[in-house]
């Protein structure tokens, strides 16, 4: 090193990204045959810098960020070789890839070293048991080598040295690669080693008798021609690097992390040049072939280049570095107002240019409409100052090029969409006698079954296999007809929830009785947990069709279907099989089309025999034959469903649809096949045929269920009488004495078929409403808000507690809360934080705890009273029957007039009380429609409720249908009453639930609540 050796240059290290932070240096190596300086980041990216001035050159992506760091550079004529922890990358100079090696053993790669043929063949090895020997030139694994030791750092010399983990320095053979001399270099670790000519030098820990790991103040040195240890060099700073002069045999370069560098002879170790790099922290360190420079990595991502300004150099014989093509300059032109067109040139053309094109001939859409973005994206993003990032949730890859222009039309349903529920009761009641006018629907059951023309032989997707959407208006899903899609007694799945691209296999899995019941008999336990999908499916079974249930505990597996031509690189034994199989059909390739294309070839019964570890499928005639000859264990299973994937091509994005064959779910076995289509909520019957014929590229089966012939059609209904009732008496707060429930006592009161409770709900926002407005103005609703269960109360409906909660349960949120919604609903942030609900006497639980309470009251028969519980079914996501339902907004309603009454208009007009003046709440709401329903109980008897009803009505007219305020201010309430009377926070005086028989609208309440009533 001279003496005018300096910094000559500094620069930090790019970013990976434009809007990313810098990463740190992992690696440093000066090319050796070109004037550039390679260095490799934390997420496998190379960048390349050339001369001394270090100008960014190349830079791309080795390896992806999941494999971790770049570990180490070589270099050949060919190209660059990058070594990450679990694969090794080869590109070319200017960064286009060669190949790319990934093996299932890379698990954590180290080090890498050229072997004795040159750079054609490279070493690589790690902290594994395995080493690889890879062929540079084909890009291939040529030897897997099994080895004892794990190595961190390889050097070549006239042999491969290679330190291990152990802090030993093993010295390979380069032809055998065995290890022939181990040296003991530091007790605790090598940090660095360097191998040049006849000499190893490394540094590394020692282990302090205080249990700190610190660096040795010595380098050890090694010589490989006589196989012995050299006396050590003495570095007080603590030696992090080393590296040896690549011309100068015996000089060695030694530096600390701190940046003092020492030049010393190894031969003569007590005289050094010393220098200091201006660097608080440094990393890496790296000489170049040449020996006339040094590279520095610091703690702040910088770069620094050291030598001396008049001979630095890289290469020992540079060849030129290959630079992009220059631009051409663009010609000056003097363009002014008095320029001719003319003296601007045109290329030499043969066919008419396009700007001499009659107009009538190419007409062009121009200003394609922005990309429709998810609001459901939207509300998970991340803020930060420079913006919003979150996680990409679309299919598209990135970069890649969306056609927005006709995103809309794409995506729309071939099928006209029906009226809304609201436009035909409107029409309904202006037309004559009541008559419905004429509306075109989706063609009946009979029709469908005799049409002898399969939909899958058509070129183009059918309507009844195309996307089905739902539309909006502005009272919500609830006016959307549903039965204009579905005229069959089989229930469909909607398609505007977030995981309804399983629809198709939830409904396959619900005609699997051996699924549906496992389901149900694990439901009916205790189970609480909040990510128990077995608990899911059960609910969804249950509301699908809750009549047909049985239990069967065998495992269920899935399976993947193996062609001929696939040959196996392992053996399996088959030895049982289960009693449902499900089977991925695995297509992907034109022979495995050809296959289901052929007519038939899909069995809806198969037979199996397992023998001694072989396995054999039958189907057809060869079934038959076997089941009469009756030698072999045969186990017969037949198709009860599929699941469909349908390619609509540019026209309709792709989705699945099942299949099922219904008949095997049924109860009794109704003697033939009945095969339906499920398209989301689109339900339909179609032959055996329709159902597995797959002949056209639009349609292609996905999943296969076949189950056990003999378990068809066995309905067992006994999980309900296991349903296990204790979570209704569990009370997770039971010393506290300002409770606005009393849970249910074990052993006096009970739910059944004759219970009635009243319940009501209160619910926040987590979607903000996706309206779309046209060029007319019109607004149309894309996707309707979304809310989401925050407070469930149910209250006694008989007996001497009638109308005391038992239920009241504040439900956590997972989701991001855009509104509370507090004026409507009452509740507030503080209601739903854990840190506070306890304080206010809250009984927070998780949605699965508050649900399955209301799931095991409808299990156990009990009746639901309550006012507009559709919308509080829908938000709780269950289904209850309508002989369960008792609603007061249907009872106190005339059909006629086509207007349903509030529950604060009838506590008014019918029970005289101001209720819901400032906020609401749903333990008084479900109390009033309690007390209402009381009020109907007396109409009725009394023979009095049509005529009631029209005073009402004519009541809410003269009224605008709202109670009148007092005097501009309400009845001040601030939350429920504690059950037992104990002092906090209280609502208005209420009067009692009901009136005595006979009394009118006008007169004071008489009845009188039960004792123990809260209202007494």
């Amino acid at each position: 090193m001279d003496g005018d050796w300096d910094e000559v240059a500094r620069v930090p290290l790019p970013p990976p990204g434009l809007r990313a932070l810098p990463t740190p240096v992992t690696t440093l190596a000066f090319d050796t045959s070109q004037e550039l300086l390679w260095v490799g980041n934390e997420y496998g990216r190379v960048s390349s810098f050339y001369g001394t001035e270090l100008q960014p050159y190349t830079s791309f992506k080795a390896h992806t960020s999941q494999d971790g760091q770049v570990r180490q550079i070589l270099f050949s004529d060919k190209g660059v070789i990058v070594l990450g922890s679990r694969s090794v990358h080869m590109a070319l100079r200017r960064g286009p890839p060669l190949w790319s090696i990934r093996h299932e053993d890379m698990k954590d790669l180290r080090c890498m070293s050229f072997t004795s043929k040159g750079t054609a063949e490279i070493l690589v090895a790690g902290e594994q048991d395995k080493m690889f020997v890879i062929d540079v030139h084909k890009g291939e694994v040529t030897k897997q080598l099994p080895t004892e030791h794990k190595y961190k750092y390889m050097r070549r010399s006239r042999y491969i040295c290679a330190a291990a983990t152990t802090g030993s320095v093993h010295i390979l053979d380069p032809i055998s690669f065995k290890v022939i001399k181990v040296w003991n270099a530091h007790s605790a670790g090598i940090n660095d080693m360097d191998a040049q000519h006849d000499f190893i030098v490394t540094c590394g820990f020692s282990l302090r008798q205080q249990g700190n790991y610190m660096l040795d103040p010595l380098v050890n040195v090694f010589d490989l021609k006589n196989m012995t240890s050299m006396p050590p060099l003495p570095f007080p700073a603590g030696a992090a690097f080393v590296r040896m002069h690549p011309r100068m045999s015996t000089t060695s370069i030694v530096m600390s992390h701190l940046g003092q560098m020492h030049v010393v002879d190894l031969m003569n170790p007590n005289t050094s040049n010393v220098r200091q790099a201006n660097s608080l922290y440094c990393s890496h360190v790296e000489i170049a072939p040449s020996g006339e420079a040094i590279a520095l990595a610091d703690g702040d991502y910088n770069i620094h280049l050291w030598g001396s300004r008049s001979k630095i150099h890289f290469a020992e014989f540079a060849t030129p570095v290959e630079f992009a093509d220059a631009a051409e300059p663009t010609p000056q032109l003097d363009w002014s107002i008095d320029t001719p067109l003319s003296s601007i040139g045109l290329p030499y053309y043969r066919e008419v240019l396009l700007s001499a094109w009659p107009s009538n001939i190419a007409i062009t859409e121009v200003g394609a409409p922005p990309v429709k973005i998810d609001q459901q994206f939207l509300a998970g993003l991340t803020e930060r100052d420079w913006g919003c990032f979150g996680k990409n949730t679309r299919t598209l890859r990135r970069n890649q090029v969306e056609n927005t222009r006709s995103a809309s039309e794409n995506t729309q349903s071939a099928l006209k969409p029906p009226k809304f529920l609201s436009e035909k009761a409107r029409e309904l009641a202006k037309s004559p006698a009541g008559t419905p006018p004429p509306e075109e629907a989706v063609p009946d059951i009979p029709q469908v079954v005799s049409d002898r023309k399969l939909e899958s032989h058509k070129v183009d997707v059918p309507e009844m296999y195309q996307n089905i959407e739902i539309k909006y208006s502005k009272f919500g899903i609830d006016d959307f007809d549903f039965g204009y899609f579905n005229k069959t007694q089989y229930s469909g799945l909607q398609n505007h929830i977030v995981n309804a691209y399983a629809n198709a296999l939830l409904q396959i899995m619900h005609y699997t009785p051996l699924i549906r019941n496992i389901a149900l008999q694990h439901a009916a336990t205790a189970c609480v947990d909040e990510l128990c999908l077995l608990c899911e499916l059960a609910t969804i079974e249950e509301c699908l069709n809750c009549k047909n249930e049985t239990t069967k505990l065998d495992p269920t597996m899935v399976n993947e279907l193996l062609y001929p031509t696939n040959t196996l690189a392992t053996r399996k034994t088959i030895h049982k099989v289960p009693a449902v199989l499900m089977l991925t059909t695995a297509i992907t390739n034109p022979d495995h089309r050809r296959l289901w294309a052929t007519p038939g070839w899909l069995p809806e019964e198969i037979g199996i025999i397992v023998d001694n570890g072989q396995f054999f499928c039958f189907e057809g005639e060869d079934l038959k034959l076997h089941l009469q000859r009756g030698i072999h264990n045969i186990t017969v299973y037949s198709l009860t469903g599929l699941a469909v994937n349908i390619e609509g091509g540019q026209q309709q994005r792709s989705h699945l649809v099942a299949m099922a064959n219904v008949a095997h779910s049924a109860p009794v076995a109704p003697g033939n096949n009945q095969w339906y289509l499920f398209n989301d909520f689109y339900v339909k019957p179609v032959s055996s045929e329709e159902a597995l014929t797959f002949n056209t590229s639009w349609k292609t089966p996905s999943v296969l269920v076949y189950q056990l012939k003999a378990s068809n059609n066995r309905i067992d209904s006994g999980w309900k009488q296991h349903l296990d009732p204790r979570l209704l008496y569990l009370d997770l707060q039971p010393d506290r004495t300002d409770k606005t429930y009393r849970t249910l006592d074990p052993e006096t009161e009970s739910a059944g078929p004759d219970t009635i409770i009243a319940i009501d709900t209160e619910f926040v926002q987590v979607s903000q409403p996706e309206i779309e407005m046209n060029s007319d103005g019109e607004r149309k609703i894309i996707r309707p808000t979304v809310h989401a269960l925050a407070r469930t109360s149910i209250v006694r409906g008989s007996g001497m507690d009638e109308g005391v909660p038992f239920i009241d349960d504040y439900i956590t949120i997972k989701e991001k809360v855009v509104d509370y919604l507090t004026s409507y609903s009452g509740i507030t942030p503080e209601d739903l934080d854990p840190q506070t609900a306890h304080q206010r006497g809250h009984n927070l639980v998780p949605l699965k705890i508050a649900y399955k309470k209301i799931w095991i009251l409808l299990n156990l028969g009990c009746k639901f009273l309550g006012h507009g519980l559709k919308q509080d079914f829908r938000v709780i996501n269950i289904h209850v029957p309508k002989s369960q339902v008792i609603d007061t907004s249907d009872i106190f309603f005339i059909k006629e007039r086509l207007r349903k009454l509030s529950l604060q208009f009838l506590a008014h007009t019918l029970l005289k009380e101001d209720i819901q003046q400032e906020t609401h709440d749903s333990i008084e709401d479900a109390r009033t429609a309690l007390r209402l329903y009381r009020k109907y109980q007396e109409f009725r008897e009394a023979g009095i409720l049509e005529t009631m009803l029209q005073e009402i009505y004519s009541k809410g007219v003269a009224s605008g249908f709202k109670p009148p305020s007092k005097g501009g201010h309400g009845v001040a309430r601030t939350d429920t009453p504690p059950v037992e009377g104990a002092g906090g926070p209280t609502t208005p005086v209420r009067k009692a639930i009901g009136g005595g028989p006979g009394s009118s609208m006008g007169s004071p309440p008489t009845w009188t609540p039960g004792r123990g009533s809260n209202l007494r």
